[in-house]
């Protein structure tokens, strides 16, 4: 996790760090969002996809193994990651925000 310590006081920059990440290469790198996060709690308690709990989304690696699942589970293999970020994000914002 991106955690920089500033006047002693631990900053948790992960959103920045999986954009930052995803800037450099988006076939690899999902980005992680709180529209995203949320989007993906939703799916998992409406069609159970995948089975994980809330705080493994703040693991990077788990993550990104919960957005492979999801991308799979409905069938949107031919999409890439950043078409799957940008559906999950857009629609989290209109949902959640």
């Amino acid at each position: 996790m991106a955690v920089v310590s500033i006047e002693r006081k631990d900053w948790k920059f992960y959103s920045f760090a999986s954009k930052y990440c995803n800037q450099h290469n988006p076939d690899k790198f999902p980005i992680y969002d709180g529209y995203v996060d949320e989007m993906l709690w939703h799916f998992r308690s409406a069609d159970y996809f995948a089975k994980f709990k809330r705080n493994e989304l703040k693991n990077y690696p788990r993550f990104v193994e919960v957005v492979h699942t999801f991308r799979k589970f409905y069938e949107l293999e031919e999409y890439s990651l950043r078409w799957i970020d940008r559906y999950l994000w857009f629609n989290g914002r209109e949902i959640f925000g």
